[in-house]
């Protein structure tokens, strides 16, 4: 149900601030949720979907932090899709910090090695991993 909230509790600024000590910390998970359909791949009518355009829809991107406890906390990171922001300038470093936690570190995509380099596009490059497979390198 938290994944369905948050979009709306950002739209609206009621997100919360919450301090978890590292001891309170079980888990924590990378995690860029993919579309069905890879919109790379789609030939959209002029006004569609474009990837290459600004966009109000981007695919959910998340740290979650789950504690002791089994409460899930996520964290958006679609902020990152900015190439100026501070998460682009910072998530790897980030997800490298927390790798060396002694603390349970899942990232299925491998995200914590495609983010270092900043020039490649994650989501393109995820798309082409699981759609295809194989053969990546796309750049924007």
């Amino acid at each position: 149900m938290e994944e369905l909230t948050i979009p709306i509790k950002t739209l609206f600024h009621a997100r919360k601030t919450a301090f978890i000590p590292y001891q309170q910390i079980k888990k924590i998970t990378v995690k860029l949720d993919l579309f069905a359909t890879n919109p790379n791949s789609v030939n959209a009518p002029r006004g569609g979907y474009a990837p290459g355009r600004a966009q109000y829809m981007h695919e959910g991107f998340h740290l979650i932090i789950t504690t002791k406890q089994d409460q899930e906390i996520y964290l958006d990171l679609r902020q990152y899709y900015w190439p100026r922001s501070s998460e682009r300038q910072m998530l790897s470093t980030i997800l490298m910090f927390l790798q060396r936690k002694n603390i349970e570190f899942v990232d299925e995509q491998n995200i914590s090695e495609l983010v270092k380099d900043r020039s490649i596009s994650l989501t393109r490059t995820l798309y082409e991993l699981r759609d295809n497979q194989g053969v990546i390198g796309s750049k924007i």
